[in-house]
């Protein structure tokens, strides 16, 4: 049924290939006609995963891809082609006008793993059923993604690609455990949402052995730090770079997130000790610590910030010797900043 995936002579269909889209694409008729002719020169050669018109119809140079199919091209291979490349509606004019088969429809969409386009054609057609789905058809497209040849290769697609549904008769298709590789992958999605990371840095993260070796480094000289990330590389698959970028990105996470507890203590502790709600600053601390990108940056904040509570607090005591509510709240603050500071400082 399907042309995919026994692809021959491929240098001589590489360079038919070219000539064919290149006289599509410049609307060539009668050269296209006269190179056509020639002896073992096919209109549906293919590269990879595409005739010529099915690229074309993927790219949505939907005038081109009419053209070669004027000429004899495969209406279901350029149907895969669109179906590929999200044309929703050529797609549309392919199934009503020249019965494109649902079966290239599908496993080109999925290809590309545009389920949701699938969902839109299968309610369209819902009553003249002109269009279903079959499980078969998506376990071909998904093999011709490439995406799931193995599980480490569909651990990295479920890490890094929007969420995909695969319903239970096509997980059984799989030679491994997809829906164990599903949760895992998803997971790792979580943690580099979370820190900011990359595929190798969150996979190396979630090895006990990594994290527990870079957290040394968080408070040691800069000189040992880089020894302890080189190290890291033997520990996990990723770059010493890739090594010292986690740890910068963990360590400004965990800096952020026990800043912001110490300060939501702060919040409430502060007017219970003092009988005084003035909590402007750590309002305005907690609401800008997210933001910074870095250590570095989250370190000159908060000096910034420590900076302004002292000249408060001395400007307040020459002022107010006898109530030194809001002084000792500023110290208070200030305490916390001067802590994050050293250890950011390290």
């Amino acid at each position: 049924m399907f042309l995919h995936g026994n692809i021959n002579m491929k240098n001589r269909r590489t360079k038919s290939f070219n000539n064919i889209y290149k006289l599509a694409t410049q609307d060539k008729r009668e050269e296209l006609q006269k190179y056509l002719a020639q002896p073992n020169i096919k209109i549906d050669c293919m590269d990879d995963l595409f005739t010529v018109a099915g690229r074309l119809a993927m790219e949505g140079n939907t005038e081109a891809a009419e053209l070669l199919r004027e000429l004899g091209a495969n209406v279901d291979e350029i149907a895969y082609g669109a179906a590929y490349g999200f044309q929703h509606d050529y797609l549309k004019d392919l199934i009503n006008a020249h019965d494109a088969d649902n079966g290239y429809i599908v496993r080109g969409a999925v290809a590309n793993l545009h389920f949701d386009l699938l969902d839109d054609l299968e309610e369209e057609f819902r009553d003249d059923h002109h269009f279903h789905i079959e499980t078969g058809w998506i376990v071909e497209g998904l093999q011709d993604s490439g995406l799931f040849k193995d599980k480490e290769t569909a651990l990295f697609t479920f890490a890094t690609k929007p969420y995909i549904y695969l319903d239970e008769e096509v997980r059984r298709c799989f030679s491994f455990d997809i829906e164990t590789v599903q949760k895992q992958g998803e997971n790792l999605k979580l943690l580099m949402e979370k820190y900011d990371l990359n595929f190798n840095q969150a996979l190396a993260w979630q090895q006990d052995s990594v994290k527990i070796w870079l957290f040394q480094a968080k408070n040691i000289p800069t000189l040992m730090r880089d020894m302890i990330t080189n190290i890291a590389t033997y520990l996990a698959p990723i770059t010493q770079k890739d090594a010292s970028d986690l740890l910068e990105k963990t360590s400004l996470k965990y800096s952020q997130q026990f800043l912001s507890q110490d300060l939501k203590a702060y919040h409430r502790v502060i007017p219970h000790l003092f009988f005084n709600n003035s909590t402007d600053t750590s309002t305005k601390l907690l609401k800008s610590i997210e933001t910074v990108k870095n250590v570095h940056e989250l370190r000159n904040h908060l000096t910034s910030n420590d900076n302004v509570l002292k000249t408060n607090n001395d400007g307040h005591v020459k002022r107010m010797r006898n109530q030194q509510t809001v002084p000792m709240e500023n110290q208070v603050l200030e305490s916390i900043l001067n802590k994050y500071i050293k250890r950011l400082s390290m």
